[in-house]
């Protein structure tokens, strides 16, 4: 009985906000990703830490911005939820954001550059992913890659300190 009435509630609460709500495995993977997060952030060693998020965020959002350079968008415009549709980068867009991505990376220690690695992997999978399930991407799938892209930075970062 208590479920039903949770469940109604729910939905009506989703009905109200015109289906744009977080449901359960949603503010599950929110939780679990952000702990998972704080638990690399407090193995990295604090002399590197600051170089590892500043080089790991700008990194990251290089390798993911490029989404849209790989992927078409899943949806038509008039389908979009912000009525957004991004196009490809032109050269000199991507020439600034590989500077703008690459630049922090020289703050890092040499023996941290392999840790480089991760976001293209995760990239390269998820586009994959993307491409074979939706014929393209979406917004949220672009939050995804980018929340991924950095935690496999960090991950990265963790495994090249503690395996050798």
């Amino acid at each position: 009985m208590f479920q039903t009435r949770c469940q109604l509630l729910e939905f009506q609460w989703l009905a109200d906000r015109g289906n744009d709500g977080i449901d359960f495995l949603g503010s599950q993977y929110y939780f679990t990703s952000h702990l998972f997060a704080y638990n690399l952030l407090v193995a990295l060693p604090l002399a590197v830490t600051p170089f590892l998020l500043l080089s790991g965020d700008t990194w990251s959002k290089f390798i993911s911005s490029n989404i849209i350079n790989y992927l078409p968008y899943a949806r038509k415009e008039e389908d979009s939820k912000s009525g957004t549709v991004y196009t490809r980068m032109s050269f000199g867009e991507i020439v600034m954001s590989a500077m703008g991505g690459i630049l922090p990376l020289l703050l890092l220690p040499p023996n941290y550059w392999p840790v480089c690695i991760f976001p293209i992997l995760v990239f390269f999978f998820i586009c994959r992913m993307m491409k074979r399930r939706l014929n393209g991407y979406t917004g949220d799938c672009c939050g995804a890659l980018f929340l991924l892209s950095e935690m496999s930075f960090w991950l990265g970062a963790v495994m090249s300190i503690y395996i050798k």
